[in-house]
């Protein structure tokens, strides 16, 4: 774990070009995880719903009210959190598309490419 540590730290002292360059790396990242992300959302989405109405049906027929409520109170919690995890990835992973780091890397690309031409023109002279 101090490895991971040193990594992060190393991140804030960085060049523009190892910086740059470990952006290019979580935008491909991002792209390739994207719909493994999704299709794990959406199935686990899916395997929640379907346990949920399953849980829920015992409950219905069940003679005390308080255990009832106990139990549907810790159910309720238990499943909430995580049917609101798992709409928060999916939000970020469809609407979040990246595209401040994407306007970086085309914006540095630009720079880098006039920077070469300007440097060109100058050794042409």
């Amino acid at each position: 774990m101090p490895d991971r540590f040193k990594e992060v730290a190393a991140w804030f002292d960085a060049s523009d070009e190892k910086y740059i360059d470990g952006i290019r790396r979580a935008v491909a990242r991002y792209e390739r995880w994207r719909f493994w992300n999704l299709l794990f959302c959406g199935v686990f989405g899916t395997v929640l719903f379907g346990l949920l109405v399953w849980v829920i049906q015992p409950l219905m027929n069940m003679p005390g009210w308080g255990l009832g409520f106990v139990i549907g109170l810790a159910t309720g919690l238990i499943l909430g959190m995580l049917a609101g995890k798992i709409a928060q990835i999916l939000v970020v992973t469809l609407i979040d598309d990246d595209r401040s780091n994407r306007l970086l890397l085309r914006y540095h690309d630009a720079l880098k490419e006039l920077s070469q031409d300007s440097g060109a023109e100058a050794s042409a002279r």
